[in-house]
């Protein structure tokens, strides 16, 4: 698998390509954890544990940059002009570190217009913490203006006949959760598929990195957008950008060079 080269073209004189190591780790990986549900019901053993995986060089997270966030934004508005929703879907979960899934299951009612708060209930986080997002009176009284009866993102359906005819789920007759996650990542993929650079889940590292910066805590943070400390470090955080070790040793230097030795009298 790592070594026989395969072609995405059809045609016959097509490029070939060799598999990365991330890839044959990612399968290796599926099927011994897809053996792991079958044993040992079905099967004895998981032989997929036994089989080397190759090293992968670590890859330290990455933030989107402002202008990544802003040319996102610009495209949104010339690609679906006049439309609010998926505008006002980006700029809470930019706010509030939300995972994709998890914003996208919020109800009506969980909207607090009086405090300008957006609960996040324990039953809709991946991590099973509820949350309470506070959010800019502005934003919210342009999400009060576009609420559905029952979900948050509940106008999407009607929207959508609307601002983007070719979708496939215009035949349905109510909205549901899933509608929304899998029409948020059709829109970040459309915007990939320009050039674009801003992934869902980069808002999700940007909002970490950003208030780690702020607060120079990754345990407030961490507690604040409900993410276990050591998994934002690994996974989230851009450690150049959250702690400028430059300014620390500058800081540190007087401290941290060693006293000279009195110089001997003559």
């Amino acid at each position: 698998y790592a070594k026989t080269p395969f072609k995405k073209a059809v045609r016959a004189d097509g490029p070939v390509y060799f598999r990365t190591p991330k890839t044959v780790e990612n399968g290796i990986r599926k099927l011994s954890a897809l053996w792991s549900k079958l044993t040992p019901k079905y099967v004895a053993a998981n032989p997929w544990g036994q089989v080397q995986r190759p090293t992968v060089p670590k890859r330290a997270p990455v933030i989107p940059t402002e202008g990544d966030v802003s040319d996102f934004y610009s495209w949104l508005e010339a690609k679906y002009p006049g439309w609010a929703l998926p505008r006002l879907f980006v700029e809470v979960k930019a706010l509030s570190g939300c995972r994709l899934r998890d914003l996208c299951e919020v109800r009506s009612s969980q909207l607090d217009i009086g405090s300008c708060t957006l609960t996040i209930l324990a039953s809709q986080d991946k991590t099973h913490r509820e949350r309470r997002v506070p959010l800019p009176a502005d934003l919210v009284a342009e999400l009060a203006s576009v609420t559905g009866d029952v979900h948050l993102w509940g106008s999407y359906l009607a929207d959508s006949r609307k601002h983007r005819p070719g979708s496939k789920n215009l035949s349905r007759a109510e909205f549901d959760p899933g509608l929304m996650y899998n029409a948020m990542k059709s829109i970040f993929r459309a915007f990939k598929a320009s050039g674009g650079k801003l992934k869902s889940h980069g808002l999700r590292k940007r909002a970490i990195t950003l208030t780690v910066l702020a607060t120079q805590s990754v345990d407030q943070t961490a507690a604040a957008i409900g993410i276990d400390p050591a998994t934002a470090r690994k996974y989230y955080l851009e450690a150049n950008v959250a702690f400028d070790g430059r300014k620390l040793l500058e800081a540190m230097a007087s401290v941290l060079r060693p006293a000279k030795a009195p110089s001997a009298s003559h």
